[in-house]
């Protein structure tokens, strides 16, 4: 059995422990029990209710472990969260989550996008961010988006995903100055995704805990070998900064990822050689191939 696992996915308002105490006992039936873990739990805080649910959740993940054969962790980051959980000898396997989005795109969908995003402007620099714009991604993006459309009068900024045309419409409603050049796609098939993403000339992913192997958002933009800016935080492993896939900036600190945005968009020799060297490093490290190696491997040895 291969549980796919995100602690508040399973019910129970992220306290499911009786679920891990049953995957337990079928592990010590003989059977094959293994986790991926995404998220290992929730983080303490200074809410006694947030604390009480981290708690249980450090409980949920110390039982997984003992049920696990082996666990897969979606970052390396994770395992300075886990192996203080875990018992002597527990094989930990680090599988970066792919892109959930082809690597490749139509040329007639490309230029229609295109089209789409630059407008009447034929000499338009169009930025792209694909995500789903929930509240924190947003509260990082917001300044992000201003900053860059202040700092190059040339440039657009595209939303892509479930929720961008919400996003994009309170950048309008607040700087009304800058709404005309912002856009929003709303929820696409995978196929049309791939396709706007490749429209853009760079994309911006800020994270405020850093950009990490778990991120699909920023693994869609290496796949289809769009020059990406991104953050560095807490979680950022050091595949990052010595890959030359990525533009790294500090997260939470939108001026510097502004400055390095609108930076590669007057350079289109630095754009081409950051796609190349993004859709090297997806390749070699985090392509669905490898995931697929990890996993039928029954040991998890050299995975």
């Amino acid at each position: 059995m291969l549980l796919q696992y995100v602690p508040n996915a399973l019910g129970s308002r992220g306290a499911n422990l009786r679920f891990c105490l049953w995957l337990l006992r079928l592990r010590r039936r003989h059977a094959d029990v293994r986790v991926v873990f995404h998220e290992p739990y929730c983080y303490y805080s200074l809410n006694p209710l947030g604390n009480a649910l981290a708690l249980v959740q450090r409980a949920m993940a110390a039982v997984l472990l003992r049920a696990s054969s082996v666990a897969y962790l979606s970052t390396e980051t994770w395992l300075r969260c886990l192996r203080p959980l875990a018992p002597s000898g527990t094989t930990m396997v680090v599988v970066p989550i792919p892109s959930t989005v082809p690597g490749e795109a139509g040329a007639r969908d490309v230029a229609h996008w295109r089209a789409r995003f630059s407008g009447t402007g034929t000499t338009a620099h169009v930025v792209g961010h694909f995500g789903t714009f929930g509240d924190h991604i947003a509260e990082e993006l917001r300044p992000v988006v201003t900053a860059i459309l202040k700092k190059d009068p040339h440039a657009r900024f595209v939303c892509i995903g479930r929720g961008s045309e919400a996003f994009a419409s309170g950048i309008a409603v607040s700087h009304s100055s800058l709404g005309a050049r912002v856009d929003g796609t709303g929820e696409l098939p995978r196929g049309q995704v791939a396709a706007a993403l490749r429209a853009c000339d760079i994309v911006v992913q800020p994270y405020p805990d850093g950009v990490t192997t778990r991120r699909t958002s920023v693994m869609a933009a290496l796949a289809n070998a769009v020059a990406t800016v991104t953050t560095a935080g807490e979680l950022t492993e050091p595949v990052w900064a010595g890959s030359g896939a990525v533009v790294l900036a500090p997260a939470g600190n939108a001026d510097a990822i502004a400055a390095a945005a609108v930076s590669l968009l007057r350079d289109p020799q630095a754009r081409r050689v950051v796609a190349a060297a993004g859709r090297c490093a997806y390749d070699a490290h985090f392509a669905l191939d490898h995931t697929v190696e990890a996993l039928m491997r029954r040991d998890g040895a050299g995975a």
